[in-house]
């Protein structure tokens, strides 16, 4: 420990550990991570000589511990040599085997078992076929035998519980090895020892060897929850289950109960994994396993009944809520296998038999879901209403919440092919009798019961079952609401309305419901129930049966006016996306017009600017805070099975938002240009620039901004020129929103004065190679949009060296049909020789100049003889007149052209006219082809915006006037044609 290397490896172990300088952290951390890297063996040997001692404090030899871990995961497998690997894992499996190490410190051990667990696992050594590594078979047939050495021992207690522990963290680390079946034959290799443990634990005590059934249970859950399949076994867990049940039932002292309420939650967690780990092998437990047996006059201890028991039992008393939980996500682990598993659907067929337990099941579950309507909730509803509101949205597979796991029970029961029919029926029996007699708390459970059932209740019912109850029960119960009803059953009501949307039919029906939710819109109702409507309101507008004449356009304004009072107001950014939300979706469905985009601009925007501020201060506060990194030593580890929270950064609100403000710059008039384009200083590049907070997760959404944007323009204004520059800039990045951007650009160039200003020889080197090379067609046709816009806007020497790649691109190909990006080349060098409007300049055609060009080329390339083949090859597999009618004209100019010969022998100029004469000839005509009749009667210009991939564009965008414009076609609505 003296030598000047471990010197400076205790130097920079106690600057890590002690300073609260980041800088001086960072620094001491890359010269630790050089000496370890030069000298492996020095470090090791050092944090063997901490680790091991037992004089020094144990925060020192914790800290030291957790960098050795660090160490093992980036650099064990490659610098450390293999025979120093053994020497450690054995050196450290034999200080974990040392008695009363857990007495020193139970965080220390488990530390130092994460730390030999790795090293096992991460070790160079490789086993047979069918053989477990060396060091892997080595620690897990130590730690077998000491195991079983002390079972026999009945005073080595807390020893067992220090092995047990080691072995836990072994198999829960070795778990993650699963190439080649390691982990399930370490496991297959450890059943006998389990098997033995768990036989000598029938006569421990609960209490007194509380840690030693804790840790074996968790053993067992890697084992036979992960590893193997051992029947045997679960039929044991079944009935030691069952006993640990009526033991807690009995009560006892406060400690006693709460250890088998402990241990309950991990043998029920045993059964869980079994069932999600194994679905094919169920069958392989007897039916009594899981359903009591018609011939079985016994008491009923199967499966069903001990969880349908837990689920009926007091929460605290009894047992924990996370047993209940567990226990839920059990009996829907079952059921999900039932369709592809049919013994699974026998037992839940004889469940069914058992009428009064799949009843007491369906009860409990839906008490278990009644809302907390004491009077503090009540309170705290004034105070944080986004909260109590956003509670009514369902948290899919949140397996630690009680409500979301009765939540997704019952919609597995309701939804069951055995069990769905009877389910239904107790659900409706049960909760019309609370609605009928029960208590708020009551009527509660029955409305979130139904609401939640709102897609499994309706099969095999009567669609008129729904909606007398809507008329006759719910909507009577909202016009009532200032006078009699509770707040918290108006909030169940209006949310359950919502959620059976789809069953109300009728624009009469709908209307009504419409206009009794928002008769709620009001400053006098709480905010949780307006917020709850707004929501409810959403989901009619979202429904697919949704008509704009179900809703009254005064329903529309008082809508609106409560969005605009509300929304300055909520600070959560799930109410913020809400609200945004229902706002974008009222726009598509066109319930606001052009005449509203001001108005709703003035809306969103706040909120959008807000967000992206709040958004950016969130995340640099996150960067610039130093976390105090200083170990502290713990007396307890803490439990695995828990997670701390971390805050996330809602992206789906940001997103939302953005998506709600392109909506709304879809129909802003043009007097609202200049404000728009304001959003690309402070909102798109926020959302999109290389190394952006925001970009990781809105960057796509922000992009979409830019080419809508883009696509409503009608003038040029300074930040469409930074916008330009812009995606120029990030036109080369690897990227999923790549092909918008590149679309982005070609929107631009088409709406700028001077295309000129902004592309060069680069830009259409880098974007022909593009076009030919990209893999995803979104990109091809996106750098073909961009090269014709340059081709038809840009000078003579652009318009020369596309039309020169383009040919050496498409006479390089050996099969022009069979490449997406041939039709594209053949195009661009037809724009190239046509005089289309865009090449008129002056009232003189430049085309003629391109067309000899475009001869020359042709005839200095070797493969010259294959060009006019290559189009004609083309125009067969054409994706429309269009397409056709401008290679067609390519080829008629090249045939009257003086220099033709350089490119056509007398059989191309045949192949050519008989092109020509089929390409003209009507789809009745024997030459027509297989010209489609429906073909003749498409407009040119939609088939030049499908060549573009511009289709779902319609008039109002003015891009599309610019494209059409382009290409000589009169305005729509105004007999389209297309000029040369």
């Amino acid at each position: 420990m003296s030598s000047p290397i471990a010197t400076e490896i205790e130097h920079q172990l106690k600057v890590l550990q002690s300073s609260t300088n980041n800088e001086e952290r960072k620094r001491s951390a890359a010269q630790l991570r050089q000496l370890q890297e030069s000298d492996p063996q020095a470090f090791l040997a050092y944090t063997w000589e901490v680790i091991s001692s037992p004089t020094l404090d144990v925060t020192v030899r914790f800290f030291t511990a957790a960098a050795v871990v660090e160490f093992v995961e980036q650099s064990w497998h490659n610098n450390v040599p293999k025979s120093l690997q053994q020497e450690m894992v054995d050196r450290y499996l034999q200080l974990l085997l040392t008695p009363n190490l857990s007495a020193v410190s139970v965080a220390l051990l488990r530390k130092i078992g994460v730390l030999l667990s790795l090293m096992v696992r991460r070790c160079n050594a490789r086993g047979d076929c069918g053989v477990l590594p060396a060091p892997m078979e080595r620690v897990a047939k130590l730690l077998s035998e000491t195991l079983v050495q002390t079972a026999a021992d009945a005073n080595s207690v807390g020893y067992m519980a220090q092995c047990l522990l080691v072995l836990h963290l072994f198999l829960k680390e070795a778990e993650k090895k699963r190439v080649g079946g390691v982990f399930t034959r370490l496991c297959t290799m450890l059943v006998p020892v389990m098997s033995r443990l768990f036989a000598s634990s029938v006569s421990w005590d609960y209490l007194e060897c509380y840690q030693q059934l804790l840790y074996l249970l968790k053993c067992a859950l890697r084992v036979f929850g992960s590893g193997v399949f051992e029947a045997n076994f679960y039929t044991y867990l079944l009935g030691f289950t069952w006993r640990l049940a009526r033991d807690i039932a009995m009560g006892g002292q406060q400690e006693q109960v709460r250890c088998r309420q402990r241990l309950m939650e991990y043998a029920i967690k045993v059964q869980l994994n079994m069932v999600t780990a194994f679905p094919t092998q169920l069958q392989q437990l007897p039916l009594g396993f899981y359903a009591r047996t018609v011939d079985d006059s016994g008491p009923d201890e199967s499966l069903f009944a001990l969880l349908t028991a837990v689920v009926e039992s007091d929460i605290g008393a009894v047992v924990t809520e996370k047993t209940l939980c567990r226990a839920m996500l059990l009996i829907k682990a079952i059921m999900l296998v039932e369709d592809s598993n049919p013994f699974i659907a026998t037992c839940l067929a004889s469940l069914c038999r058992s009428t009064t337990l799949l009843k007491r099941l369906v009860e409990r579950i839906i008490c278990l879901m009644a809302d907390d309507i004491s009077e503090v909730v009540l309170s705290q509803w004034d105070v944080d209403p986004e909260r109590y509101a956003s509670e009514l949205d369902r948290e899919i597979d949140d397996e630690t919440s009680l409500t979301s796991c009765a939540e997704e029970l019952l919609l597995a029961l309701t939804g069951s092919t055995s069990c769905g029919a009877q389910s239904v029926e107790f659900a409706w029996q049960f909760s019309g009798a609370l609605l009928e007699c029960g208590s708020v708390t009551q009527v509660t459970a029955a409305l979130h019961a139904v609401g939640v059932c709102c897609y499994t209740m309706p099969v095999g019912q009567d669609p008129s079952f729904f909606v007398n109850f809507l008329t006759s029960k719910l909507l009577p119960l909202i016009t009532s609401s200032s006078h009699t009803t509770s707040p918290f059953v108006l909030r169940r009501v209006v949310w359950i309305v919502g959620m059976w949307c789809e069953s109300v039919q009728g624009d009469a029906l709908r209307s009504q419901v419409h206009m009794t939710l928002v008769s709620l819109l009001q400053p006098s109702t709480q905010t949780v129930v307006e917020l709850t409507a707004l929501r409810s309101i959403e989901n009619y507008i979202n429904d697919p049966s949704f008509t704009p004449t179900e809703i009254p356009a005064e329903c529309v304004h008082c809508i609106f006016l409560a969005v605009q009072r509300l929304l300055p107001q909520l600070h959560s950014p799930s109410a913020v996306k809400n609200l945004a939300g229902l706002v974008h979706v009222m726009i598509e469905r066109s319930l606001f017009d052009v005449g509203n985009g001001e108005m709703l601009l003035n809306l969103i925007l706040p909120a959008l600017h807000r967000t992206v501020n709040d958004a950016q201060l969130a995340f640099s506060a996150t960067t610039h805070s130093s976390a105090d990194v200083r170990s502290v030593a713990i007396a307890g580890g803490p439990d695995e099975d828990s997670d701390d929270d971390v805050g996330k950064f809602d992206a789906m609100a940001l997103s939302v938002l953005l998506e709600c403000v392109g909506s709304c710059v879809r129909i802003s008039t043009c007097e609202l240009e200049e404000r728009i384009w304001s959003l690309f200083p402070s909102v798109v590049v926020p959302c999109t620039c290389p190394g952006s907070c925001l970009a990781a997760w809105v960057e796509d959404q922000g992009w979409e901004l830019l080419l809508l944007m883009s696509r409503m323009a009608r003038t040029w204004w300074k930040e469409s020129h930074d916008a330009l520059l812009f995606c120029l800039d990030n036109i080369t990045r690897e990227m999923s929103a790549r092909h918008i951007i590149v679309r982005s650009v070609y929107t631009l160039l088409l709406l700028c004065p001077e295309p000129g200003e902004y592309v060069n020889s680069m830009v259409v080197d880098h974007a022909m190679t593009e076009l030919v090379q990209t893999q995803s067609s979104a990109v091809c046709v996106a750098y073909f949009a961009l090269l014709a816009v340059v081709l038809l806007r840009g000078d003579a020497a652009l318009r020369c060296q596309i039309m020169s790649a383009s040919v050496q691109h498409l006479l390089s190909v050996e099969s022009v049909q069979s490449v997406t990006f041939g039709i594209y080349l053949s195009l661009l060098i037809a724009w190239a020789a046509l005089p289309l409007p865009s090449a008129m300049e002056g009232g003189v055609d430049h085309s003629a100049s391109s067309l000899e060009t475009l001869v020359v080329v042709v005839s200095q390339h070797p493969n010259r003889s294959s060009f006019v083949e290559s189009i004609i090859l083309l125009i067969d597999v054409s994706p429309s007149d269009f397409v056709t009618a401008q290679l067609v004209a390519m080829l008629e100019r090249l045939v009257a052209t003086q220099t033709a010969a350089l490119v056509f022998s007398e059989e191309d100029r045949t192949m050519a006219c008989n092109a020509m004469k089929c390409a003209a000839a009507p789809p009745s005509e024997p030459n027509g082809g297989d010209k489609a009749l429906g073909e003749q009667e498409r407009n040119p210009a939609e088939m030049l915006l499908e060549l573009f991939a511009d289709e779902e564009l319609s008039s109002s965008y003015h891009h599309v006037v610019r494209l059409l414009t382009l290409f000589g076609f009169r305005l729509p609505g105004s007999g389209l044609h297309c000029v040369g």
